[in-house]
């Protein structure tokens, strides 16, 4: 859809005048990526924003269970708008516990790729630290098997 693109390219100008018109909000791509998590894969906190004031779901997923929140926490550049969009994902009531297919939490992805903004905005959030996957391996056992240790 028009607001997926437009929130994939970060347009904020496009995204307002389509929700104004009424844009299904949670509107999927045949992937099912929604429009919030299109807009936090690429830190487009501004696009975010006027989703969530919209209404749109921090909760949806796509089929590997990743939500906005665990897309916004794995990207591997640590771009101001993937904080942004963390905090705000946050107190629109996402789940710090949700998992990927794999059983990654969002702090688990933060941590594998080494993004220290990200890892301290899901830890001042109260992200489970000590939460552990199915093979029993915590964020610090993620951020120190892929060299972010220190």
């Amino acid at each position: 859809t028009a607001l997926l693109v437009a929130c994939q390219v970060g347009s904020h100008e496009c995204t307002q005048a389509l929700l104004r018109a009424k844009a299904a909000v949670d509107a999927s791509s045949a992937k099912g990526f929604t429009a919030l998590m299109l807009a936090c894969a690429r830190g487009h906190h501004m696009c975010a924003e006027e989703l969530l004031c919209a209404k749109a779901s921090p909760h949806a997923s796509e089929s590997h269970g990743w939500t906005a929140l665990i897309i916004a926490a794995s990207e591997t550049t640590s771009h101001s708008g993937h904080v942004l969009c963390i905090d705000m994902l946050v107190r629109a009531g996402a789940r710090l516990t949700d998992r990927t297919s794999t059983g990654l939490t969002a702090l688990a992805r933060a941590a594998c790729n080494g993004n220290e903004g990200c890892v301290k905005a899901l830890v001042r959030a109260r992200a489970g630290v000590h939460t552990a996957d199915e093979d029993g391996w915590t964020p610090l056992h993620y951020a120190v098997e892929h060299g972010h240790g220190s």
